[in-house]
């Protein structure tokens, strides 16, 4: 994965798990019945990630080749335990 690539979704984790962003997201989900907020979050969060990873490849006019693929999902779970901690402050866990 390219450098510039990488520091982007990077960066796009670190906004989103912002302990503000989180909130929001508290609010926007609490009109639903969800039977674990915390997994919704988590999934919202990787969710959102991949979009955004997919965007940044289209937008360079590439398929990402398994290896690629690879080095996303490692970054999401190098990072899954920060995530999760982050989701658990924001909730007051």
């Amino acid at each position: 994965m390219e450098t510039t690539i990488r520091g982007i979704i990077e960066q796009y984790i670190d906004r989103i798990i912002q302990l503000e962003s989180l909130e929001q997201l508290i609010i926007g989900f609490q009109r639903f019945p969800i039977k674990s907020m915390e997994n919704c979050l988590f999934g919202y969060v990787v969710g959102s990630a991949v979009v955004e990873y997919s965007y940044l490849i289209t937008m360079i006019g590439r398929q990402p080749s398994i290896d690629k693929m690879k080095e996303f999902w490692d970054i999401i779970d190098r990072r899954t335990m920060e995530i999760r901690g982050k989701i658990k402050l924001a909730l007051g866990k």
